[in-house]
């Protein structure tokens, strides 16, 4: 059997022949794609002068931290090479004949003392020394009580140690450091209001009309000490020792005598 194509096959020839089909082929691979550009070389300069310049800044820091180091530790040799100049100065100043030179040691102690704490207990000794040397005397104490002092003598206690002991009261930690040695020294009439004599040796120390109101002397050691005509208003004796003190006439109102030890205790 023949085949006799339709009149609607005919019909698509003739539209088929009118727009032909385009010869040439649609190059798909071609669209949305970049041709490659030429392949570039690593360069290892650059990357080896990065290099170089990070391990030197790390060499330069280090340097910079370690020269800072030294330097600290330079400067502390030099501050302490300072204030031992400014110590042996002050000691000699100790002896100088004039009083002007005596109270300029003992203030040049004093600041020594607040600008280094390793200073304080050797300052403490010199001080307390320096009290006990220029006011002992060589006589023993009388055997009946004390006649009430003579105040115009009283008030001239002499000026650099009024200042050595008003150091002393006012050094930096009294709570840690060895104990103020006054022993045996002669303070008659001295000022010594509000003091911090804690734990501190008094034993045979003259302190005939001393001025010591509301003085801190908590375990102090008055053992054989002089106290007639002072003044101890309000002042902390708690544990102190008070064994053979003479209190002719002292003055003891509102003082804190709690385990105080007294003569016969």
């Amino acid at each position: 059997m023949l085949y006799k194509p339709s009149r609607r096959t005919a019909q698509w020839r003739r539209i088929t022949q009118r727009n032909p089909r385009p010869s040439k082929p649609i190059e798909w691979r071609r669209i949305n794609r970049r041709k490659p550009g030429p392949s570039k070389a690593i360069d290892w300069t650059q990357h080896w002068t990065a290099i170089g310049a990070m391990i030197l800044g790390i060499a330069t820091a280090g340097a910079v931290i370690a020269t800072s180091i030294d330097s600290g530790k330079q400067r502390e040799l030099t501050e302490k090479g300072q204030i031992t100049d400014r110590f042996t100065k002050a000691n000699d100043q100790l002896g100088s004949d004039a009083i002007e030179g005596r109270l300029g040691g003992i203030c040049a102690l004093e600041q020594i003392m607040k600008d280094s704490a390793d200073y304080e207990d050797p300052i403490i000794e010199i001080l307390a020394a320096y009290v006990r040397n220029r006011t002992s005397r060589d006589t023993s104490p009388p055997a009946s009580p004390s006649p009430k002092p003579d105040q115009s003598r009283l008030a001239k206690t002499p000026t650099d140690i009024q200042a050595a002991l008003t150091v002393l009261i006012r050094r930096p930690d009294p709570e840690n450091h060895r104990i103020i040695n006054l022993a045996r020294s002669y303070l008659d009439g001295v000022f010594l209001d509000d003091a911090n004599l804690t734990r501190a040796d008094l034993t045979g120390t003259h302190l005939d009309g001393a001025s010591l109101t509301g003085a801190d002397l908590r375990g102090a050691n008055l053992t054989g000490a002089n106290l007639a005509y002072a003044k101890l208003a309000g002042a902390k004796l708690h544990g102190a020792v008070l064994t053979g003190v003479d209190l002719t006439h002292v003055d003891l109102t509102g003082a804190d005598l709690s385990q105080a030890t007294f003569p016969g205790n």
